[in-house]
């Protein structure tokens, strides 16, 4: 029962600059992630999320506190990754914001 509770209770938000990630049944704690820190976004589906039509998004950034946010219970027609890209590179053009790679 606290599982579902859990479930029902969580609850992520994309702005223009931040992705809101909120839990909690009993105490609510909320983390904010800067997206011009994301570096990288993973989708995944277990076999019993393909049944249920779900995935997941796991969005890597270089945020001290969440270098890894995993976005589950998604409906995998919702094309998450691709809005999240749009706000993230456009968070990074309004701060100046360039990665260097070393290849």
């Amino acid at each position: 029962m606290y599982s579902i509770l859990r479930l029902r209770f969580t609850s992520w938000t994309i702005t223009r600059s931040q992705l809101i990630y909120k839990r909690g049944v009993f105490a609510v704690t909320t983390d904010y992630m800067e997206l011009y820190r994301v570096n990288d976004y993973t989708e995944e589906q277990t076999l019993l999320e393909r049944i249920l039509g779900l995935k997941k998004v796991v969005i890597h950034s270089t945020d001290k506190s969440n270098k890894t946010l995993t976005i589950f219970g998604i409906d995998r027609k919702i094309e998450v990754v691709t809005y999240l890209r749009t706000y993230v590179e456009l968070s990074k053009r309004e701060r100046n914001v360039y990665e260097i790679a070393n290849y």
